[in-house]
């Protein structure tokens, strides 16, 4: 995907600025209604108030539907070296993520090995510590730092005794907490607390997923001369089990594979995807997210972000309610531009230069 002034656009950015163009027109929605809902009073006609309500109703609905859709959480978990302290951290608006990048260089399997898609998996977001950082504050290091050195000075000062009672309270009964909270604990005219930094093994884990999750193989790294597009083929399975990933009982399906064709600074990308058997496989009206050139709009029209979301989210809804599977008959298809043709599906299953994943989850399945 190229932009007018011929630079080439990654997908995964393209994708990832889809996401963030349908949410900002939903928030945007959202506001207007609710800026509707405001200019309601009991001098004024009773409709616009309903009016009001109704379109702020769809759309909260609509985000919801969007995030349950393409958002999910992260777990966190920083275990201090030293003395073991694990720190989790799971808040939505920190931890939402809407893409998994996965590495697949690794400094312990030979450079142009195929990998696997699960091992990976597993490797990165399965609450194996993935990395080690230096120079984070640990609180119970700070903690017990800070009671060492009020000791000393409790027999000189008043404060420093009502700090040392105060903060051993700290260690025996309330839970773990930021190293910087201890300094707005400390009683006036006490000694500094001391503050102790040490290294953090860092781990995460799925705790949300979304019903569509994508994954992104980085594929490029930095070399001596600029970047350098990584070769190695990808296995990957067509079904993932939930369990694999940490996650409660259920499948993920397969529904579409990006590959890139070509080097780090110039390619073409190729999409195999599922498509239902006996459904043409051009449709007559597309919604229009692409100018000419090949670049992704940023803002499109407000409908064309709803007829996508209603599009997936009702497809869903009705195959758990009336527990039909929604791929009971399936083929694959290459989209390659404007050339759309059906594929075997050990083509679309062996692809070498699979670049991003679409897993649908499978809600009959999990049942």
């Amino acid at each position: 995907m190229s932009s007018i002034s011929g630079e080439q656009q990654d997908a995964h950015e393209a994708f990832i600025k889809l996401l963030e163009s349908i949410h900002s027109s939903l928030c945007r929605r959202q506001l207007r209604s609710f800026q509707q809902l405001q200019a309601f009073s009991v001098a004024r006609p009773c409709l616009l108030g309903r009016e009001g309500l109704l379109s702020w109703c769809e759309a909260t609905q609509a985000i919801q539907c969007f995030e349950d859709l393409f958002e999910g959480v992260l777990e966190e978990t920083r275990v201090c070296t030293a003395c073991g302290l694990a720190r989790v951290e799971s808040c939505p608006s920190k931890q939402a993520f809407r893409c998994l990048s996965l590495d697949l260089i690794n400094i312990d399997r030979p450079h142009f090995s195929s990998v696997n898609l699960l091992s990976l998996l597993k490797a990165s977001y399965s609450g194996q510590p993935t990395e080690e950082i230096d120079g984070l504050l640990c609180y119970r290091c700070s903690l017990e730092a800070s009671i060492r050195r009020f000791l000393l000075d409790c027999g000189a000062s008043f404060s420093a005794g009502l700090a040392f009672r105060r903060f051993m309270r700290l260690a025996d009964g309330l839970a773990p907490s930021g190293a910087e909270v201890l300094e707005a604990l400390r009683p006036l005219g006490a000694p500094p607390c001391v503050l102790r930094r040490r290294s953090h093994l860092r781990s995460f884990r799925i705790k949300v997923a979304p019903r569509i999750l994508t994954f992104h193989m980085r594929r490029l790294i930095f070399g001596p001369f600029g970047f350098i597009k990584v070769s190695n083929p990808v296995r990957y399975a067509e079904i993932l089990h939930a369990d694999d990933l940490g996650l409660d009982g259920g499948l993920y399906s397969l529904s579409s594979v990006m590959s890139h064709l070509g080097q780090a600074h110039a390619g073409h990308f190729i999409t195999h995807r599922v498509w239902p058997k006996g459904t043409p496989l051009v449709e007559e009206r597309s919604v229009p997210l692409c100018t000419p050139s090949g670049k992704v709009v940023p803002w499109f029209r407000m409908d064309s972000s709803l007829r996508i979301l209603r599009v997936l989210w009702h497809r869903d809804v009705g195959c758990r309610l009336f527990g039909k599977s929604r791929q009971t008959s399936k083929v694959w298809v290459c989209t390659n531009d404007d050339d759309v043709s059906e594929v075997p599906a050990w083509q679309a299953l062996n692809l070498p230069a699979a670049y991003l994943f679409f897993y649908e989850r499978c809600e009959s399945a999990a049942r």
